[in-house]
């Protein structure tokens, strides 16, 4: 008897340790199996106007510990309406992109390190606003999955376990505290999160890549893309709503479709290979049309809604058209966007973009040139 109790505690013992071994190494998978990424970086010398762009952002549009200011006057912010040197995530998730595509290790590296020394959240989520030495409680969904994207990527690249390393722990503290029936919403504000899922939001290849390093982010990405595709317009106006609201199970009705939001989308379509010609050919008939592309149009008559047009619209659709390989959409955008650059020399906006006469300069549209530049030879 107590030599087969013996060996039954043995073989319990045995297959516990076996089950404690499996559960660690389920665990520790993520932070070391190979992701396969989708973008290829040229990594070619920059070209001249990329290279005073950068200068430009770099001498005027950074503060002294490395962040990028989101305005070039000192403005105070206005409540969410952010001005002046407070420093977005949004701006170094796309500096983190940009020094990827220029294999530029030690820039990369700084900006990481600005997100992890003054942006990240006790709770894993990144702030969205640094005013000074003050972050905000709140994050913003579109801004943690580029910059947990651009980590994963930079691991690969660089071959640096420290960056996936990070970009899994920003990852978890985003599948905890922003996920609601498999989607992620807009943002958490420290207590409760938002109701809405705007669709730019939806970074398919941060999804893609989290799905591809852990199996539990499968049905986000499942349902995002779906509720992505279901918020298309129409074949008349082939562009998409701008947000889904998790209660009501709706689409928002706004007769005026913003183009700037658009853009991005189709650019993270783009990213993963989906077919977005349909869009393209519409945006390239408008291009022909009106000669320009402006920041909203009417959803049921495709019309503009505004003659405003975004130094962010011509650069997200110039890096669309260079991942499409469409040489029509490249030359109109590019066309547009070096027109807006200021090449002024006697300007202290020289190399940038924004109004020489108000000096009003953000950096969104800035850091967005900056990246399409990046595709020009």
């Amino acid at each position: 008897m107590g030599k087969k109790m013996g060996i039954k505690l043995g073989v319990g013992l045995g297959l516990a340790l076996i089950l404690i071994v499996l559960i660690g190494v389920k665990a520790l998978l993520p932070y070391f199996i190979p992701v396969k990424i989708v973008q290829t970086w040229g990594n070619g010398a920059p070209t001249s106007r990329e290279e005073i762009l950068y200068d430009f952002i770099q001498n005027h549009m950074t503060t002294v510990n490395g962040g990028i200011k989101t305005n070039y006057l000192n403005e105070k912010n206005d409540g969410d309406i952010t001005k002046g040197d407070s420093v977005l995530s949004e701006s170094e998730g796309l500096m983190l992109l940009y020094y990827l595509e220029r294999d530029d290790k030690e820039g990369f590296n700084k900006t990481f390190e600005y997100i992890k020394n003054n942006m990240l959240l006790s709770n894993g989520l990144i702030s969205w606003r640094v005013d000074g030495d003050k972050k905000s409680d709140v994050s913003a969904t579109i801004d943690d999955l580029r910059i947990i994207k651009a980590l994963i990527m930079g691991g690969e690249k660089w071959n640096n376990l420290k960056y996936r390393y990070y970009a899994i722990e920003m990852a978890n503290g985003v599948y905890r505290k922003l996920r609601t029936e498999n989607l992620l919403v807009d943002f958490n504000d420290g207590q409760t999160n938002s109701d809405k899922v705007t669709l730019c939001y939806i970074d398919l290849e941060a999804l893609q890549y989290l799905n591809n390093i852990d199996f539990k982010w499968k049905s986000i990405r499942v349902e995002s893309e779906k509720i992505l595709n279901g918020g298309f317009i129409s074949n008349k106006v082939p562009l998409y709503r701008k947000y889904y609201d998790i209660k009501t199970k709706k689409y928002d009705n706004d007769e005026n479709v913003d183009m700037l939001l658009n853009t991005i989308i189709l650019l993270d379509k783009a990213e993963v290979g989906q077919n977005i010609s349909e869009s393209l050919n519409w945006i390239i008939d408008k291009f022909k049309t009106d000669g320009a592309i402006y920041v909203s149009y009417n959803d049921a008559t495709g019309e503009k809604t505004s003659d405003i047009q975004s130094t962010s619209i011509y650069a997200n659709l110039l890096q669309i058209a260079e991942i499409e390989n469409n040489k029509e959409l490249y030359t109109l955008a590019l066309r547009k966007l070096n027109a807006y650059q200021v090449l002024d020399k006697k300007s202290k906006l020289y190399g940038g973009y924004g109004d020489k006469k108000t000096m009003q300069v953000y950096s969104f549209d800035n850091l967005n040139a900056l990246l399409a530049y990046r595709d020009v030879e």
